[in-house]
């Protein structure tokens, strides 16, 4: 089944729309939106990294370079400095010059403002969620997190984690 794309407005030099992705690994912006920024971050190498990006379906990413840049949000009371890669495509499923990936959500959900999350937000928040559903107990139970003795909750009745 296919949905609508999961868009935000957000400020990068400009208001401009994003592609709100908790599946991805690297938030990145298109050759196009920065060759049009009004005040060009440097374009840096990635030559030092020696990356082979892929995409989901396996095949290399190509990409310009990188820039560091301030994204603002709705949601966030300050910028928030990222890394963005330069990618030399148009657009992002064809709608958006720019992709948030799911590092750059979780920073923006720790260092929100909102407690109204607007859908597009509550959508990418709840896929990164650690915190999965209610746990319930009749009597205090240690759980394990795999494996590790050192990694446990102690569960009570009726408390929700």
């Amino acid at each position: 089944m296919v949905g609508e794309p999961n868009l935000t407005d957000i400020k990068i030099n400009l208001t401009v729309k994003a592609l709100i992705d908790s599946g991805s690994q690297v938030s990145a912006i298109t050759e196009e939106f920065y060759d049009n920024m009004d005040h060009e971050p440097e374009l840096n190498s990635m030559d030092d990294f020696q990356i082979d990006l892929k995409g989901a379906n396996g095949m290399t990413v190509p990409y310009t370079g990188y820039i560091e840049a301030s994204i603002e949000t709705q949601l966030t009371f300050t910028p928030i400095l990222t890394v963005l890669l330069v990618i030399p495509v148009s657009k992002y499923h064809g709608v958006a010059p720019v992709l948030l990936d799911t590092n750059l959500i979780r920073n923006i959900q720790q260092c929100r403002n909102a407690n109204n999350l607007p859908d597009e937000w509550k959508a990418a928040m709840m896929s990164i969620n650690p915190f999965i559903g209610r746990v319930t107990s009749t009597k205090p139970n240690n759980l394990s997190s795999n494996g590790n003795q050192n990694d446990y909750w102690i569960c009570k009745e009726d408390e929700e984690y």
